[in-house]
C-alpha cells in the first residue's frame, strides 16, 4: 500500500474538541488553532496527522497536512480509486456527487466504511459550476 507524501504540513492546536488521526479540519478561532468539521459546508484547512485527546486540547501542537498527499478515513459512503471526494461534517471523506460540492481531494486508492486510504488534497475545488 502506498502511503502518505507531505508538500507542506503547519503546525496547530486543536481547540474544541478531541479529534482523531486523518480527519479533517479547518481553521479555529485564531490564527494558531484548528478545529474538526461541524457542518459539510465548512472550508478545509487540512488533514490532521495524529489524534488529539480531550486533555491536550490548547496544549500541544499537532502537524495539519495542508498540501501532498495524506491518509483519510472514510465515511458511510465507499469510495472508489480516482474518486473527487466531499467532507462529512464529521471531517471523514465519501464521493462528491453534486457540481457544487467543495471538493476537498481526488482518492488514491478505494476503500469501505472506516477503511483509511490516501488522498491527493486539493484544497479550495469546487466540482463544477452550481
Amino acid at each position: 500500500m502506498s502511503g502518505p507524501n507531505y508538500v507542506l504540513d503547519k503546525s496547530f492546536k486543536i481547540s474544541t474538541t478531541a479529534i482523531a488521526a486523518f480527519t479533517l479540519v479547518k481553521f479555529g478561532a485564531d490564527d494558531a488553532t484548528a478545529t474538526v468539521f461541524t457542518g459539510v459546508t465548512d472550508q478545509m484547512l487540512g488533514v490532521v496527522q495524529e489524534s488529539v485527546a480531550t486533555a491536550d486540547l490548547d496544549k500541544r501542537v499537532v502537524d495539519v497536512r495542508l498540501l501532498g498527499i495524506s491518509y483519510v478515513i472514510v465515511g458511510a459512503t465507499p469510495v472508489t480509486r480516482g474518486d473527487r471526494l466531499k467532507a462529512t461534517a464529521a471531517g471523514l471523506v465519501i464521493p462528491s456527487t453534486a457540481d457544487a460540492d467543495h471538493i476537498v481531494g481526488r482518492a488514491m486508492m478505494s476503500g469501505a466504511a472506516g477503511d483509511r486510504i490516501t488522498m491527493l488534497l486539493t484544497p479550495s475545488a469546487q466540482r463544477g459550476t452550481a
